[in-house]
């Protein structure tokens, strides 16, 4: 059912026009600790980003996540991530991420990032 639900939103997303702000990431993500694998995850999402001033923007995406864990069985959980930039200075920005996914058996995962970019 899920797998359907997926491929429903992809194809439904494909259709969608050409308009400035909306986008499809598709993401996928491995993950280890030293030599290690903890598993993978593939998200599947749809977003819309935009300018809220002229050195601000920001976007939001969100839809389903792929878990294939190292051990137990695939699942599918529903994730999203909010983020900003804002222009500090022609070569300097400062940038953060809030990142989210449910999780059926245990808590929510929340991730925080923050950080910066100097262009040369």
């Amino acid at each position: 059912m899920i797998r359907q639900a997926t491929l429903a939103a992809l194809l439904s997303a494909a259709t969608l026009p050409a308009s400035a702000g909306v986008y499809l990431n598709p993401e996928f993500n491995k993950a280890y600790v030293g030599t290690d694998a903890w598993g993978s995850a593939l998200d599947l999402h749809l977003g819309y980003e935009g300018s809220a001033t002229e050195k601000l923007d920001y976007y939001v995406q969100g839809g389903p996540t792929v878990l294939y864990p190292i051990d137990g069985e695939r699942s599918t959980e529903v994730s999203g991530k909010v983020g900003a930039s804002y222009g500090l200075t022609e070569r300097l920005s400062a940038y953060g991420e809030f990142a989210g996914i449910s999780n059926e058996d245990a808590d929510n995962v929340y991730g925080l990032k923050l950080g910066g970019k100097f262009s040369f």
